[in-house]
């Protein structure tokens, strides 16, 4: 039996403004100044399953790839990466029925950046479809009472670009509550450098906020951050480690929204042995991200479609320096990552920029 095509999806939310956005699906791609850059494990899901269905240890292509071969070397566990709630699941069929439902299903979900299936596409003698769906619709919400500011904050874009947004944070709210509940894994004021974990309410999870332009990767931020948080952890007199009253700490809201066509990542043809060279038919992803001072709310939606049969870092900079009346104050571009404690992979990564931002008076 041959598999016509293979389609996964992984369904992670939302609304939000589509400009100068951009998604990647490699950890090494550098940032780009007045750019949102959107990493997500989603993708790396359906390729590793296409990898099982075909049973190919590293696909290659006809045109050589980068990113085909980091996806063929990533390493990690799905299920220690992305939070609960996360449900995996395998359509499989032919014919008219299975063409109509799929099609459904796929436009449910993707609206426009989703193609149809033509009639008859499931119907070809020995031939089979194959649809691998992942869906995580999740929210993660806060540890500690944040209060919305009503001052007026202005965030300066990667460009220079000077925007009043809205914004939430430690001003204003009971230092009972809040002291202590934010832990700090770096602060440099000469180095620009800062970087603090807000935990979520299940203990498990936890939004992490980088501001350091000596970072320049998605890769980078990562590394960096898993070594800050081993450092602290190892190191707890290194400095302080947690926020007190005399430290404040503002952050914009977030509301973005994104749809890519992957499809023109990879060119060329997958060889699958024997001959056999396959196209990837259609690729997309859809994700979004709010956040406001109760925490966030995610959806992404990635699927993958290979074959239409043809035939024949280290870390960098120290940690914390000592310091009072330290300023966490998220007013130009900085790194977000959402993640499950003790994994080295967050299951969502943004480099966030003024476009993404919730404006003052909108």
């Amino acid at each position: 039996m041959i598999w016509r095509s293979i389609l996964c999806l992984l369904v992670l939310t939302s609304v939000g403004l589509g400009e100068e956005i951009r998604q990647t699906l490699s950890l090494k791609e550098t940032f780009k100044p007045n750019e949102t850059l959107i990493w997500s494990p989603g993708f790396q899901k359906c390729w590793d399953e296409m990898r099982t269905a075909y049973q190919l240890d590293k696909p290659t292509f006809s045109v050589d790839n980068p990113l085909v071969d980091e996806l063929n070397g990533f390493e990690w566990k799905y299920e220690d990466v992305v939070p609960k709630g996360a449900h995996f699941s395998v359509l499989s069929g032919t014919g008219e029925e299975y063409r109509k439902n799929v099609n459904k299903l796929l436009t449910r979900h993707f609206g426009e950046l989703f193609v149809p299936f033509p009639p008859n596409y499931f119907g070809m003698p020995g031939t089979r479809g194959l649809v691998l769906l992942s869906i995580l619709n999740h929210d993660l919400y806060f540890n500690t009472d944040l209060k919305q500011n009503v001052a007026p904050f202005v965030f300066r874009s990667g460009e220079g670009v000077s925007r009043a947004v809205k914004s939430f944070g430690t001003i204003g709210a009971d230092p009972a509550v809040v002291t202590g509940a934010i832990k700090v894994i770096a602060y440099d004021e000469s180095a620009r450098r800062k970087a603090i974990i807000l935990g979520g309410k299940d203990g498990g999870e936890e939004v992490v906020l980088v501001v350091d332009p000596s970072l320049k990767s998605t890769e980078d931020v990562i590394n960096s951050v898993n070594a800050w948080t081993e450092i602290m952890d190892r190191n707890q007199t290194l400095a302080r480690h947690h926020n007190d009253s005399s430290d404040v700490v503002v952050i914009p809201e977030i509301n973005l929204s994104s749809d890519i066509d992957l499809k023109p990542l990879f060119p060329g043809m997958l060889d699958l042995g024997n001959g056999t060279l396959v196209s990837i038919a259609r690729a997309g992803q859809r994700v979004g991200l709010k956040m406001n001072r109760k925490g966030t709310r995610m959806v992404t939606k990635s699927y993958l479609v290979p074959p239409t049969y043809l035939s024949g870092g280290d870390s960098s900079g120290g940690p914390v320096v000592m310091a009072q009346n330290r300023k966490f104050i998220f007013d130009q571009p900085f790194f977000l990552m959402l993640r499950k404690k003790g994994e080295t992979y967050p299951f969502l990564f943004v480099k966030v920029d003024q476009s993404v931002l919730v404006a003052k008076n909108g």
